[in-house]
């Protein structure tokens, strides 16, 4: 009885140590997808990227002559 019971502590020892060698081989951070290389290339049509930065620009020229007038503005009324 006693020699049984000298295996399963020792057993036991065993299976602890097993458990902690495996929880610090294991890493923290499990890799789920890689990603695939090399990523598809993308290209920008030259008349659609155009025409946007036609309208930003448009846009941008629009909204300094704003400010510009309403500065224009501003200053007349308080000067006079």
């Amino acid at each position: 009885m006693q020699i049984n019971q000298a295996i399963l502590t020792q057993l036991v020892q065993n299976l602890d140590i097993a458990k902690i060698s495996l929880r610090t081989e294991t890493p923290l951070i499990q890799i789920i997808d890689r990603p695939v290389l090399p990523l598809p290339k993308t290209v920008a049509n030259k008349v659609v990227e155009t025409i946007k930065w036609t309208i930003a620009g448009a846009f941008l020229t629009i909204l300094f002559l704003m400010a510009k007038r309403f500065m224009k503005r501003f200053n007349q009324n308080s000067v006079n």
